[in-house]
């Protein structure tokens, strides 16, 4: 009888241990963001942020400028949209605090490199300046950092210094806080990055790995499926990031469709790259919306980010981040 006994306690424990196998990524470990991050990048040197306050909790606010010291809402002291003074209700540090994330972008695509080309990691000195970023930091009340790796960060033959680079960086801020959160913005996984880019542990240096699912307006429309998301996402669970650890990334134009998703737009054509007038162009869109959706409520990804719908001659783009996004929450699990 006692065998018996025994038996079921094996059998019990081997459910057990099946299910925290099998679920690992979706148990709650402190300290860490239940909520699902939701929300994208602002381009804010020269545009308004685009993503609702209401719907979302989560701005990522960059100068994306060509000089790397320029900071969001701000350019040599002044916000250049519109003439707006920094004291405008839109662009002072108060517009932030309607989003529970207030992430500092830092790099990006010809970011930092005056004009020189889009990469120029020989520059990254302009965009990790201690001081600089500390202003920044305390002038904006932020309370996180998304490294963007291009532009000024842009990893190539100087990939170990801009890494030891944003690693002092990093050490340097949480002294002062503690719980300031890091995300690295990039693509792939590479073998190179195995010294900077641990995902538990001492040596572990960002909080989240944003990776870049997209390459430009049009990436859903052409060739690019959910094949390659998986394929990108499966660089780094290979490596011991835990899905719980990624945030999951869109191109809001080419998600909603592009030009063709409200006709009241009324863009001309090469704007978008002739991609219009086709209705296939939203169903393409809607799809990898469907897939990273069904990848968060299955797979335990902790969020979604957006880069911003920027359309040239002043269209507005909120429309594409309004229907992404109302998209997303009315689908994700709660």
């Amino acid at each position: 009888m006692n065998n018996i006994y025994i038996y079921i306690l094996f059998f019990l424990c081997g459910i057990f241990i099946y299910y925290i196998i099998n679920n690992i990524d979706k148990l709650e470990v402190d300290n860490e963001v239940v909520e699902p991050i939701i929300g994208g990048w602002c381009m804010c040197a020269n545009n308004f942020p685009l993503w609702d306050s209401t719907k979302t909790n989560t701005l990522i606010a960059g100068g994306f400028d060509q000089d790397g010291s320029i900071g969001p809402f701000e350019k040599f002291g002044i916000s250049i949209s519109n003439n707006l003074s920094l004291n405008d209700k839109c662009f002072d540090s108060s517009f932030l605090n309607n989003y529970d994330n207030k992430w500092l972008s830092v790099g990006g695509d010809w970011v930092g490199c005056k004009s020189a080309s889009s990469s120029c990691p020989e520059k990254y000195l302009d965009c990790l300046n201690q001081d600089n970023i500390i202003k920044l930091i305390k002038k904006y009340n932020f309370n996180g950092i998304a490294f963007d790796m291009e532009g000024c960060l842009h990893l190539d033959s100087k990939s170990k210094t801009v890494f030891e680079a944003i690693k002092n960086l990093i050490l340097y801020i949480i002294n002062i806080y503690p719980d300031f959160v890091f995300v690295y913005v990039g693509g792939d996984y590479l073998p190179y990055y195995n010294n900077y880019l641990k995902s538990s542990g001492t040596d572990k240096l960002f909080t989240y790995i944003a990776p870049m699912l997209y390459w430009g307006d049009t990436t859903y429309q052409m060739s690019y499926n959910t094949t390659n998301i998986d394929n990108t996402l499966n660089t780094w669970t290979d490596n011991g990031w835990l899905k719980k650890q990624i945030i999951l990334t869109f191109q809001t134009i080419s998600a909603a469709g592009g030009c063709d998703h409200l006709p009241n737009k009324n863009c001309n054509p090469t704007l978008a790259y002739n991609y219009r007038n086709n209705n296939n162009n939203i169903t393409k869109g809607k799809r990898i919306l469907d897939h990273l959706i069904q990848k968060y409520n299955e797979d335990g990804y902790i969020g979604f980010l957006g880069w911003p719908p920027i359309y040239e001659n002043n269209i507005d783009g909120k429309d594409d981040s309004d229907y992404c996004i109302d998209y997303i929450n009315s689908n994700i699990n709660k």
